[in-house]
């Protein structure tokens, strides 16, 4: 799991992780046969919706019932 603690938020600490694990990624592609990137974000979450939409992210699917145990469980995938 990745997060970014709220007081980190809008300071690019997300998107030097995720620029740090695609590059990681790309430098084993070949060893390690990566695909794809797939992540599931709670389909409420719009602030990291819109930040995984910059990040070059796309939803391909919705995938109902993911979380357990909270109000809003349908994630994005």
């Amino acid at each position: 799991m990745i997060l970014v603690f709220e007081d980190f938020r809008k300071m690019g600490v997300g998107r030097k992780l995720f620029e740090f694990l695609e590059e990681e990624i790309r430098q084993n592609k070949e060893k390690e046969q990566v695909e794809y990137i797939g992540l599931f974000v709670q389909e409420t979450n719009t602030a990291a919706i819109k930040f995984y939409e910059k990040m070059d992210f796309e939803t391909v699917k919705m995938v109902k019932g993911y979380y357990n145990n909270i109000k809003n469980p349908d994630a994005r995938l």
